[in-house]
């Protein structure tokens, strides 16, 4: 109260709340202008903010000034490098450089995650004179068939990329032999060094030698620099930055420094007790503010995302990566709390899992295990460290921890082949070079794990598997070799060697060699007894591969490196850091530093270092909220968040109105909303009833809507909400909601029909559709009175409200309702004929599982089931919605309702495609067929030279030949799709990796030039006339033709993958072990709709240029969903060449939503579409892409995943042109 009194007249406080009420404004600005004499204005203006919400005329008013921040940070499109005249590195993307009407080249730029090396990427285009050149990646990657990216490594010396360490090889077997290229950086001509002739006509000085990598789907998984390996990801870094890793690292910092929360009370919650029937008494008590008795202290942060599939997996993703953060920070604060025992008593693994198990115990994260289970845990997190995976940003890596070999009380060598030269060791030399090789067997999992943890655990993941060394001869995966198999091949211990001997005159690889084996057979001797280290190692007898060896993780202690960093040592060109230091030579692999002392300052900046060791020990639970959950699961989530149980909410748009979320500090958007009003009411979850200024953080993808608003948030900020535009005249929509109104009014009038709301209640016990057919055959009064009331008059007659027609649609032959039960029976039927031969075959626990799997089924709530079903309305009104059945039992099933529009569902649940959805990981098996149905098959044709789409039913096409718009003969986009009106059927569930599910396949929209009820207005523009030609019925095509390989689908039981070659046997629905021998088909998956279109021709205009009109069609949908607030995703567009003519096409523009929105109709007005070239106009002159000429196109521009058909054509020069043209 003192302080409001105090402030409340301040000329500051008055002055920044007149700023704010005209709009937001940016804190430099208002910093400048408050606290213009103060060299520290922002700070000190962030102070007078804090003291403001802090000031309250009374308890329970607002504050004085109730603020919020507004945090904006924009992701970068990659690294790129041009060579010519000059050297010259750029965070945006570039294609050329222009220099006195000269044109240079400007190329991608890569680097190895391990060493840094650096990598060009691009793909081989055909030139002039039938030369290639090297240019940046296009759109046909590998989701549109005949996809390739190729990586470059750009030598520093000749030698780098020529040897390879055979150690990697056991991770990863293939053949990575690099190819000699030379580049000229003037012209971006490549070619083979061995192939004949000159390369251009530039000059020769200055040509650059690459050597290209083997890549595959455009991943390279070994670096040919410092020959590590990354078998399940690409070990070059493409610098596109946006991703899931980036903003988790937002949102652990976010929730680190979130404050913690006070227990907040009720007055005096009234607590009654009474004794049960055992005579047990009970006490309960009125709701109160959570008590936050875990080490989250209360922290809550709620994130967004505008795709579910990003919100689910972003809650996976983050909880991953955080464990990770606070496992390592947990070994730390064990490492600070005994660094003197540490050192003292020499700690061996064992030591560290033993404490470090106490440590969990007493802080408490995990009250829910058992001690047992804890000790595993702890035992987990210090192999994890232990056999070095994630190196590079390991404790290891850091400087934090380290391992080092036992040493033997009696290991002194004082003679043998090591004493001369050109090696010249003492007798601790070579222990500390005997160090180095044994780490070799630490660092590639050569260990043998203690009895309560396998080494095949996921927690390992990608090293989850048991690995054995041998002396030579191995040709296994699993097994290494101590010395090099191939003549002209190496590894870690020979390159080592070489070059500790180079200091003294060096010896060649075969001396090296016989080193290595004297090492491993008169000092190791792992297959003897009697040896120094004989209790080192144990051995595994396998009787294909003789006699492998492991080494025993109890001979190795620990170093700590919180104190202790004089025992470290980094080099000056790796920067990798080690206890091991022989003559200063660096145990890396082909790396020819030197090693120094390390200090840790050199290190303080270092993001992971600073986590490890500043990270707050709190516990973090994470849960998506999204549209895939069912009501009832929702609900739970929401509890569970507010009461402090989970701490980080994923969610979509569902959390966006009407959700009770409590107190909140922050929020952190992963994307730009797509309008103010999502903006303002996303934002506006944080500082509801806090105590401090609340904080919005919005990252911004690599996407023109987010980079727009990146560069002008003002208007997003501003909240200045225009008003919504809708029609009710879609017909699929308002027969869902005549349905549902019907269904209500049988259910208010016999409420026994409802049952227990549930599918079982209604189907099977009751007969619901009997009841609600002879409900409706008396046509009651008050129900058409309703149906009346809400729908929009001209849709009586077409909809049969009259004469009640409209019931043929839901309880007719093929009505949706009928259809439903139809299908709903025929599954159970199905597991249930499954059950009964698994029980005769006394396979008791797999029929269980399949009851289960059927009372799963049958529980499910109602109303779900029906909005499912296509019956009633959805949450987000799909149209045609189609559903990924999970025939599982679990938990986690039982929450889901996996089901999306068909458009989209083409492309997300198509065979082989994966989801995630309640902390697992779904793959689509099937296309689901019924026993008495078939699924409709089209064929189809899309001309390579004009792009017109024709399509017939499959039964009666007589094949397309020729292209009816320009008559070009059909080429390969041709064939056969089926409409998968029934569904898809998942697989088993599975755990998700960090590693995000690609959307394998992406759709493509025809259109098929049908309009009909046409509206048609020409409007001139600066001597061109546009025609806008308008319908509600206009035909388009969604096709999954994967990449143009299709897929083949079993025409038995619906089995499918992407079309292989292959075939055989299959597992069939339910039964995993049973095999179907049905025939493939081979289909690409469809589906036809009608939806409002707006035809745009420009006549009197014309552009040959190739990527011209794809450029426009996509600058003119941002300019649409900018100028008319529409979110860019429920509009679309594509070219139709209604003349047959490439040059004089059409601009086809339509609403997502089968039976149409009513969005692009809208456009058919002068001063409508002049805005919209406006826009245009605006939104490609803001981007940066492509310099000065603009002869680019970036996903801040005109790209996005769609359209990657065509990202190598696409370019906003050709947009702004074009716009200038039209406009005055």
């Amino acid at each position: 109260e003192y302080i409001f009194e105090v402030l409340k007249g301040d000329r500051r406080v008055q002055d920044l709340r007149n700023m704010l009420k005209e709009g937001p404004c940016f804190l430099e600005e208002a910093g400048s202008k408050l606290f213009s004499s103060y060299t520290d204005n922002e700070n000190t203006l962030t102070s007078l903010i804090y003291l403001c919400n802090k000031a309250k005329k009374q308890t329970g008013d607002n504050p004085l000034l109730p603020a919020r921040y507004h945090l904006f940070i924009r992701a970068i499109e990659g690294a790129y490098i041009s060579f010519f005249p000059e050297r010259k590195l750029y965070l945006e993307r570039r294609v050329k450089n222009v220099i006195d009407e000269k044109e240079y080249p400007v190329f991608e730029l890569a680097v190895c995650s391990h060493c840094g090396s650096m990598y060009l990427v691009g793909e081989e285009k055909g030139g002039e004179d039938n030369r290639q050149i090297l240019k940046q990646q296009g759109g046909r990657i590998i989701d549109e068939g005949n996809a390739k990216l190729d990586y470059y490594l750009i030598p520093t010396t000749p030698e780098e990329g020529i040897s390879e360490n055979e150690d990697e090889n056991v991770k990863i077997e293939e053949d990575i032999s690099p190819e000699d290229y030379r580049l000229c950086p003037s012209c971006g001509v490549i070619k083979k060094t061995t192939a004949v002739g000159p390369i251009c006509n530039c000059n020769s000085k200055a040509y650059l030698s690459l050597k290209k990598v083997k890549s595959k789907a455009g991943m390279v998984h070994k670096c040919i620099a410092c020959g590590n390996t990354n078998p399940h990801g690409s070990i070059i870094w493409r610098f596109l930055l946006g991703g899931d890793a980036v903003t988790s690292v937002l949102a652990t910092a976010l929730y680190q420094n979130l404050p913690e929360k006070e227990t907040r009370k009720k007055n005096s919650p009234q607590t009654t007790t009474e004794e049960n029937d055992w005579g047990i008494n009970i006490s309960s008590r009125d709701r109160e503010e959570p008590q936050f008795k875990d080490s989250s202290g209360g922290r809550q942060l709620l994130i967004f995302s505008d795709s579910r599939q990003d919100a689910a997996f972003f809650a996976t993703y983050l909880e991953g990566s955080y464990e990770q953060i606070l496992r390592r920070r947990l070994i730390v604060r064990v490492l600070e709390k005994y660094g003197g025992k540490i050192r003292e008593n020499n700690w061996r693994l064992a030591d560290l899992a033993k404490s470090l198990k106490k440590h969990l115990m007493e802080i408490g994260l995990f009250k829910d295990m058992s001690p047992q289970q804890i000790e595993e845990e702890a035992w987990k997190y210090v192999l994890h460290e232990f056999v070095g995976i994630d190196r590079k940003n390991s404790l290891e890596g850091l400087g934090l921890l380290g391992f080092l070999p036992v040493r033997p009380d009696s290991f002194v060598i004082k003679q043998g082949p090591l004493i001369k030269a050109p090696w010249i060791m003492t007798s601790e030399e070579i222990w500390i070079l005997i160090r180095v090789l044994l780490d070799s067997l630490r660092k590639n999992a050569a260990i043998l794990f203690p009895d309560e943890v396998s080494p095949t655990d996921e927690f390992f993941s990608p090293a989850n598997r048991e690995y054995f060394f041998k002396l030579s001869d191995s040709k296994k995966r699993k097994i290494y070799s101590w010395l090099p198999v191939n003549s002209r091949g190496t590894n870690a211990r020979v390159d080592y060697l070489q070059r500790v001997a180079s200091l003294n005159g060096g010896a060649d690889k075969s001396e090296c060699v016989e080193i290595l084996e004297g090492i491993w057979e008169y000092v190791l001797r792992p297959n003897s007894s009697g040896g120094l280290f004989d209790e080192y190692f144990i051995s595994n007898q396998h009787p294909i591969d003789g006699t492998m060896f492991q080494m025993r993780y109890d001979f190795w202690e620990i170093v700590s490196g919180i104190s202790n960093e004089n025992d470290w040592f980094i080099c000056d060109t790796c920067g990798n850091l080690t206890l091991n230091n022989l003559r200063n030579i660096c145990p890396t692999f082909r790396c020819p530093g030197t090693l120094q002392s390390f200090r840790a300052h050199t290190k303080e900046n270092n993001h992971y270092r600073k986590l490890y060791l500043e990270t707050k020990p709190i516990k973090m639970k994470t849960s998506e909220h999204t549209a895939q959950l069912t009501t009832d699961a929702a609900a739970e989530k929401q509890r569970q968040f507010y009461d402090g149980v989970i701490n980080v909410l994923s969610c979509s748009t569902t959390f966006e109105l009407g959700v009770d979320v409590g107190e909140l500090e922050a929020v952190f958007m992963r994307n730009v909303p797509p309008s103010p009003a999502n903006y303002v009411q996303r934002a506006g979850r944080a500082g509801r009833r806090t105590e401090s200024t609340a904080l919005a953080l919005t990252f911004c993808q690599r996407r023109s809507h987010d980079l727009t608003h990146f560069a002008d948030p003002n208007w997003i900020v501003s909240g200045k909400v225009s008003p919504p535009y809708f029609t009710l005249e879609n017909e699929k929509i308002l027969r869902r909601h005549v349905y549902a109104v019907a269904l209500a009014c049988m259910w208010r009038a016999k409420e026994e029909y409802f049952g227990q709301g549930t599918v079982d209640s209604f189907f099977f016990e009751i007969d619901g559709t009997k009841a609600i057919s002879e409900f409706l055959n008396q046509r009651p009064k008050n129900l058409e009175d309703s149906l009346m009331g809400i729908l929009p008059a001209g849709f009586y007659k077409q909809l049969g409200i009259e004469d009640w027609t409209w019931v043929e649609g839901l309880i007719g032959e093929d009505g949706v309702l009928i259809r439903a039960e139809r299908n709903l029976k025929h599954d159970v039927e199905e597991l249930e004929r499954v059950k009964s031969e698994l029980s005769k075959q006394e396979k008791f626990k797999q029929a269980d599982y399949i009851n289960k799997v059927i009372r799963t089924i049958k529980d499910k709530h109602l109303l779900s089931f029906l909005a499912q079903a296509n019956v009633i309305p959805k949450y987000g009104f799909p149209v045609d919605v189609v559903e990924l059945q999970i025939y599982h039992h679990g938990p986690e099933a039982k929450g889901l309702e996996l089901s999306r529009d068909l458009r989209i569902a083409l492309s997300e649940y198509a065979p082989e495609g994966q989801v995630v959805a309640g902390g697992k990981l779904w793959t689509s098996q099937y296309v689901k067929r019924l026993p008495d149905r078939e699924l409709i098959r089209y064929q189809y044709a899309i001309c390579d030279e004009c792009g017109f789409y024709k399509s017939e039913k499959a039964d009666i096409a007589d094949g397309f030949d020729t292209c009816k718009a320009c008559g070009a003969k059909i080429g390969r986009k041709s064939g056969r799709f089926v409409v998968p009106e029934f569904g898809f059927v998942a697989g088993k569930p599975q755990k998700p990796t960090m590693q995000k599910p690609e959307r394998t396949f992406s759709t493509r929209n025809y259109y098929a030039g049908e309009l009909f009820d046409m509206n048609r207005v020409e409007i001139g523009f600066n001597g061109v006339t546009v025609q806008l030609s308008t319908s509600r019925e206009g035909k388009l095509a969604v096709i999954n033709h994967a990449g143009y390989r299709q897929f083949a689908i079993c025409k038995s039981c619906g089995y499918g993958k992407m079309y292989d070659g292959n075939w055989g046997p299959h597992p069939l629905p339910f039964q995993s072990e049973k095999k179907c021998s049905g025939k493939c088909e081979r289909l690409s998956l469809g589906h036809e709709f009608l939806t409002d279109v707006l035809q745009v021709i420009f006549y009197g205009f014309s552009d040959n240029r190739s990527g011209f009109w794809y450029s426009v069609l996509y600058g003119m949908l941002e300019g649409m969903s900018n100028s008319l607030g529409i979110e860019r995703n429920d509009i679309d567009g594509c070219l139709f060449p209604f003349l047959g003519d490439p040059s004089k096409p059409a601009l086809v523009f339509f609403d997502s939503v089968p039976g149409g929105a009513g969005h692009v109709r809208r456009i058919a007005d002068k001063k409508v579409f002049n805005n919209i070239i406006e826009t245009t106009y605006r939104l490609m002159k803001q981007c940066t892409c492509g310099g000065e000429t603009a002869d680019a196109s970036c996903y801040g521009c005109l790209r996005n995943y769609s359209n990657q058909f065509c990202h190598e054509e696409l370019n906003r020069g050709m947009v702004i042109e074009f716009c200038k043209t039209l406009l005055p």
